[in-house]
């Protein structure tokens, strides 16, 4: 499993590339607008992630179930 919270640069994909099962599970930080989560996982998915399932997080009507 990867936590990503802060920038990621192109040699930081690359380590997470070569480290990578089809097992991994990533989450994102900050995952709301255009913050770094969402650029993360679009930058992510244009490189490693291409056969892997983007789960968005809750929203309100979710949350309130808990």
């Amino acid at each position: 499993m990867f936590d990503f919270d802060g920038r990621l640069s192109d040699p930081d994909i690359a380590i997470i590339s070569a480290s990578m099962s089809q097992n991994t599970v990533v989450a994102l930080d900050d995952f709301e607008g255009i913050e770094k989560g969402v650029l993360h996982a679009l930058s992510l998915k244009q490189t490693i992630f291409r056969d892997h399932i983007l789960i968005l997080p809750p929203n309100g009507t979710g949350l309130r179930l808990w």
